[in-house]
């Protein structure tokens, strides 16, 4: 995977986790930490990617998970 294509995946893959959450009825407060730490995980993660192999599901399904081999 590249990096664009990982950026490009990240913001909406952070913002379907957000709606989860929010509709499991999860705190507020939660969620707004999560959200804060969503650019400093965005950024690890492409600083990883030329690293690691990445695996996502073949549609790059919102409610899938990311997988990071070194």
């Amino acid at each position: 995977m590249k990096s664009t294509d990982l950026k490009a995946y990240l913001a909406p893959y952070f913002q379907s986790v957000r709606l989860r959450w929010w509709e499991a009825g999860k705190p507020k407060e939660e969620i707004q930490a999560m959200m804060a730490s969503a650019n400093a995980a965005a950024a690890f993660l492409l600083a990883k990617v030329k690293e690691c192999e990445m695996f996502v599901n073949s549609d790059l399904n919102m409610e899938g998970a990311l997988c990071l081999r070194e």
